[in-house]
């Protein structure tokens, strides 16, 4: 959980947010922030076109937008039009958790309620969902168990930001991952869950005695009654169509169900169209009137943009996979990519945000991007060309050609990404320094990944793979180094010497730029400190394995 403790902080929580650029994220010729393409839409979609109108439930009851309610904010059209003012908005950047609702969407693997950001959800994106509000958790005039226990706790002060918690809460008692925890881990597990809400008046000790002592009733389970077979069957039977909205006065809203069908949209366009796989990036710039297209491409109807697969060597993720899947995908493969995404974003926000985002994005400071790099990811790309589908394979070294810049086309889509599994004599650290611990952008990131031999108590480094973020345009593999790495013989006092030498040929080689997140020298002694964190813990390792 966010710690905010001071009136400083709320002042600014309530004052209109100015946005703070990093230097090196100055405007590019393209920008990539999540998926954005600029070119232009030749025609509407022809009225004869196989397609369905915008179509979910909102708390148990059918509804239909209009056009025009397509294209707003789901907090806002819950507060402006369905007069719903439960659901706050203070942030409108999905920040501090106050507009929290939950969905359910039938396109994954897993039918459950959980939390998101709806001052940053587009009403169009709820199509083929079901979604409950802070009106609709009680049981008529009988409270919720959590709305019982933050009564009980006293967890609500001036009471803003109570509905957000209590959204937060209830999707963290529709997840289970309450049942069977001691006592004594509770708190910890509802500090994690709640790292997307803010209190203004900070009244956190309350609000956790009321998580700690929430009880489960299965009478107050949204999923019996959102869910049922009937609802089910129906938003399953629309999920995978087409749906088009909009007229020629106004933006239109496009959702194919087939690949090529968003691919030639993409090739015939005529003005700005936005490219939505989740809108966690996309929305803040909305709200803030910084983008206003006149066509949204949303790919979340296109089944095989939903696929992940993971094999005995390698994993893959498609263009429409959560982060929130992909740590749970990773759960058992991986411990330190989960570590990564853990602090990377909030619930609400992991639960809707993509990888492939955060990779189109292109941002040098991208958490996951130096990641990917030491697990020599490739990025799959599709466009048209001559009338068919035309493939292409991008190594991620390869993908950033400079500051938010690409080697993606201009009428090419991200479908999908893969990256090696670790292996067996793989050892690889991540390393992120940032203002906070949870849910800030990185200052500098580093990963290292070493593919070691190990004969007779001595290891071999057969492929080192670095990778660096927030030293310069683009995040980056350092192939000077690795060089100097490879077949290096390893020992705690070799790793010493051999990461104080690469720390300072790094600093001598690079040139970081000084920002408001810090300065060139800061940078620098990052860098030193990063590998001599390395160093300390590949040093444990080599003594766990007898290593001298």
């Amino acid at each position: 959980m966010r710690h905010v403790t001071t009136k400083s902080t709320t002042k600014k929580l309530m004052a209109k947010k100015k946005t703070v650029k990093h230097p090196i994220e100055k405007k590019s010729t393209r920008n990539l922030s999540a998926g954005i393409q600029n070119g232009s839409l030749s025609t509407r979609i022809s009225a004869n076109s196989k397609s369905s109108e915008i179509f979910f439930y909102l708390n148990g009851q059918e509804v239909r937008p209009t056009a025009e309610e397509a294209f707003m904010m789901t907090a806002d059209w819950l507060r402006k039009r369905k007069g719903m003012p439960g659901t706050k908005i203070v942030c409108a950047e999905g920040d501090c958790g106050a507009c929290t609702v939950l969905i359910a969407d039938p396109r994954k693997e897993s039918l459950d309620f959980v939390p998101i950001n709806s001052c940053v959800y587009l009403v169009g994106q709820l199509h083929g969902k079901s979604v409950v509000t802070i009106e609709g958790i009680s049981n008529g005039s009988i409270l919720s168990p959590v709305q019982n226990a933050m009564m009980k706790c006293h967890g609500s002060q001036c009471g803003y930001c109570t509905p957000g918690f209590v959204m937060a809460l209830t999707g963290l008692l529709e997840s289970r991952k309450m049942d069977n925890i001691p006592a004594a881990q509770k708190r910890k597990v509802c500090t994690n869950y709640l790292t997307g809400n803010l209190c203004r008046c900070t009244g956190y000790a309350p609000i956790l005695d009321a998580a700690c002592n929430m009880t489960d009733d299965s009478n107050y389970e949204l999923k019996h009654r959102y869910l049922n077979e009937k609802i089910i069957t129906t938003l399953k039977s629309n999920i995978w169509k087409t749906n088009q909205m909009g007229d020629k006065h106004g933006p239109t809203w496009y959702s194919p169900n087939q690949l090529e069908d968003a691919l030639k949209f993409l090739k015939n366009q005529k003005s700005s169209v936005k490219i939505l796989g989740s809108t966690t990036d996309l929305g803040v710039l909305y709200n803030k009137g910084k983008s206003q297209p006149n066509a949204f491409l949303s790919l979340q109807n296109i089944k095989a943009l939903h696929a992940s697969k993971v094999t005995p060597k390698q994993v893959q993720i498609g263009a429409q996979v959560s982060l929130e899947s992909v740590r749970g995908a990773m759960k058992n493969i991986d411990s330190e990519f989960v570590n990564l995404l853990n602090i990377f974003a909030s619930p609400q926000i992991k639960n809707v945000a993509t990888l492939i985002g955060n990779v189109a994005n292109g941002s040098p400071i991208g958490d996951t991007i130096p990641y990917l790099l030491v697990r020599n990811a490739i990025v799959y790309t599709s466009g048209i060309s001559q009338g068919k589908i035309r493939e292409r394979k991008i190594p991620l070294d390869k993908f950033y050609i400079g500051y938010k810049t690409s080697a993606l086309e201009s009428q090419e889509l991200i479908t999908k990404i893969t990256f090696d599994r670790p292996k067996a004599n793989n050892f690889v650290r991540h390393y992120k320094i940032s203002t906070r611990k949870d849910l800030d952008i990185s200052t500098m990131s580093m990963a290292i990944s070493l593919d070691c031999e190990f004969s007779g108590h001595q290891f071999t480094i057969k492929q080192p793979r670095i990778a660096i973020g927030g030293m310069g345009p683009t995040a980056a593999r350092i192939y000077s180094v690795e060089q100097k790495w490879e077949h290096q013989i390893l020992t705690k006092t070799t790793i010493l010497d051999l990461t104080h030498e690469t720390a300072c040929s790094i600093n001598l080689e690079l040139s970081p730029l000084s920002d408001h997140r810090g300065s060139a020298d800061y940078r620098r002694a990052l860098i030193t400190n990063f590998f001599s964190k390395f160093a300390s813990e590949f040093s444990q390792f080599l003594e766990s394995m007898g290593v001298p």
